[in-house]
Parts: C-alpha cells; sequence; structure tokens
C-alpha cells in the first residue's frame, strides 16, 4: 500500500536589500498507513491553523472528513474526524459568528468548539450532498453552501443547526455542472461559480 501524507510546510521571506528567498520556519506531517490530504486551512483570531480535508488512516470507515488545529510553531493542538461509512472529505471550513468552527463535507457538516468539540453533525441525503463544496455565511447568519451532486450544480440554505432551508439544482445539460466557488454579495443575494 502506498502511504500518503499530508504534509505543512510554512516559509517565511528572509528580506534582505537584495532578494528575498523563503527560509524554512518548520515542516509538519500528519497521517497515518492510509491516504491524507488538505482542501482548506484558515488562520484563527489567534493566529492558530485549522485545517480541513481527508483522511483514510482513522475515523469512521471508507474515508473521513479531517481537521487539525495548530498554534503558529506547527504544534497540533487537536484533530477530528468526522463522516459515515461512506467516503467523506471536508472541502471547506470556516468560522461561525459564535466563534465556533464549521466544516462540510459531501455527505455532512460538523460544528464545532474552539475545543474540538462536537456541537452538531447533519447527515444530508441525494439531492442534497456536495461535492466540492464551498459555503459562506449568509447576512440572516444562516449557511449557504455550493458544490455538485454529480448531476447538476447545487446550492443549499442551512439554519446555523444545520437544518436544510432550501435546495436547489442547476443543470445546465452538462455531464458534470459543478458550483466550486461562491460570495455573498452586499445586496443579500450569492454569486456562484463554476
Amino acid at each position: 500500500m502506498q502511504k500518503a501524507l499530508l504534509t505543512i510546510i510554512v516559509l517565511a521571506a528572509a528580506v534582505s536589500s537584495t532578494e528575498a528567498v523563503p527560509e524554512l520556519v518548520w515542516c509538519r506531517v500528519f497521517g497515518g498507513e492510509g491516504s491524507e490530504s488538505c482542501h482548506s486551512m484558515l488562520v484563527t483570531e489567534n493566529s492558530e491553523l485549522l485545517l480541513a480535508g481527508y483522511t483514510s488512516s482513522t475515523g469512521a470507515g471508507g474515508g473521513d472528513a479531517y481537521v487539525i488545529r495548530m498554534n503558529i510553531e506547527g504544534d497540533t493542538i487537536w484533530t477530528r474526524t468526522f463522516g459515515t461509512d461512506s467516503l467523506e472529505s471536508a472541502w471547506d471550513i470556516i468560522v461561525t459568528p459564535e466563534g465556533n468552527y464549521h466544516a462540510a463535507s459531501p455527505w455532512s457538516a460538523v460544528c464545532f468548539d474552539d475545543s474540538g468539540d462536537t456541537l452538531w453533525t447533519r447527515a444530508f441525503t441525494c439531492p442534497a450532498w456536495m461535492e466540492r463544496s464551498d459555503m459562506v455565511i449568509a447576512s440572516d447568519g444562516n449557511y449557504v453552501r455550493v458544490g455538485s451532486n454529480q448531476m447538476a450544480a447545487v446550492i443549499a440554505k442551512y439554519d446555523s443547526c444545520g437544518q436544510e432551508l432550501w435546495l436547489s439544482l442547476f443543470d445546465a445539460g452538462e455531464p458534470y455542472d459543478c458550483f466550486f466557488g461562491m460570495i455573498a454579495t452586499s445586496d443579500s443575494g450569492f454569486l456562484g461559480t463554476g
């Protein structure tokens, strides 16, 4: 079995009067006997890093969403996995208005606090599951996700407890329609790209 590890490398620019050469500050490797990947990263208010991605080394089985929290020195504070027995991967992670963290995978979403304790999880069913999902917090405090269910581009809105409010499918007749990203607009709407 080929072993793939998630490697995080942080470089700092060593600025001099003649050149700017990145200097290795630290390098960390995460993972086990399976494979790992990172799809999203955010920096918290206190300069810690949250990484969201995939692991097949640990979790519920079939590959699970993987979240790692680390300090600015690269030391692990905590790691969490979530998912079902289906293939999962956290495609995005955001900070909620309450200061918690929300990560979404194709089949589920999880909200956890600063300590990594789960506040709630929600499982989604077809056609609501979303591959390659991106999400934003709407002006009303609810969440909006975009992605694809492999047949159509999907946009869905759900409340701060993960309950679905609405779901829309956009099918342009192509074999694979997908939203890859989105932003909230100033008029309380959304702009999806794909």
